[in-house]
């Protein structure tokens, strides 16, 4: 991830100076500029959050969510044809089919 974006530079736009996802502003259509994301000095702002994400802990591994500790409870599907079949859910229907999951012990 780089510390750079797109932003709408235009000063009457309602989206001045807010991260775009396209080379042109959603709102006003011009052309975007890259810009660098910069902190604030400090006590003049609140530092926003820049992943979408929450990062792993340094030295913590990442850890799947779907994984459980061996012998826990968790929730399956038992239907073959579905694309969720034997995968860990907590959901007692199933998301992909919408057949009843059954109980089963994580491995």
């Amino acid at each position: 991830m780089s510390n750079v974006a797109l932003r709408c530079t235009d000063e009457a736009c309602a989206a001045h100076n807010r991260v775009q996802a396209t080379p042109t502003c959603a709102v006003c259509g011009k052309p975007t500029v890259w810009t660098v994301l910069r902190v604030p000095p400090q006590g003049t702002g609140p530092i926003a959050p820049i992943y979408s994400t929450p990062m792993p802990l340094k030295g913590q591994g990442q850890q799947a969510a779907h994984l459980r500790p061996a012998g826990s409870e968790t929730r399956t599907c038992t239907n073959a044809a579905c694309s969720s079949f034997h995968l860990v859910q907590d959901a007692p229907v199933c998301a992909a089919c919408g057949e009843a999951t059954v109980v089963a012990k994580a491995l």
